[in-house]
């Protein structure tokens, strides 16, 4: 289940060795062209907007704000997809969010021009606020989310588009 070994940086497909800080799903499917977990990214946050919008035009359907969260969430998601191809290709995605955390970090420790960005600790708050309290728990503030959905899942989205478009050097 695995693609990276902490203890000794050993790579390997579809099995999970002691120590292993991710996992991967064996032949995970990589979109082909650069840009389209990006391009997805955008599509999902799009959708969130959307839905918030419509929720607060309505204020009574709790279903709908949750799962502009979740879309808002998606975007995040995708965008972190993003990264992960174009500053390490050879691996394959994580099929977790561990995983893309995990893989984030380690961009970011290798990279200073990424760590500037705090991406892997803004993927990890989104993670947070939109997907386990927002969406699964129903645990927010709508002005809370309005501010994620709107501004804080758009700023994340546009840094990454920064990041790979204009590669950091190590």
């Amino acid at each position: 289940m695995c693609t990276y070994s902490a203890s000794s940086d050993t790579r390997c497909t579809g099995v999970a060795y002691a120590g292993c800080a991710f996992a991967y799903a064996p032949g995970a499917a990589i979109l082909g062209a650069m840009g389209a977990y990006l391009d997805k990214a955008r599509e999902f946050h799009r959708q969130a907007v959307t839905e918030f919008d419509e929720w607060k035009r309505v204020r009574s359907n709790d279903v709908l704000i949750r799962d502009a969260a979740e879309k808002a969430w998606g975007a995040v998601t995708q965008a972190a997809n993003e990264l992960i191809i174009v500053f390490d290709g050879g691996r394959e995605l994580p099929v977790s969010s561990r995983g893309r955390q995990s893989a984030l970090m380690e961009m970011e420790r290798e990279r200073r021009q990424l760590r500037s960005l705090h991406l892997a600790e803004r993927y990890n708050a989104a993670q947070i606020v939109l997907h386990s309290q927002a969406f699964y728990e129903g645990d927010y503030r709508p002005a809370d989310l309005e501010r994620y959905i709107t501004d804080l899942v758009k700023e994340y989205l546009d840094d990454v588009e920064q990041a790979v478009t204009r590669p950091p050097h190590r």
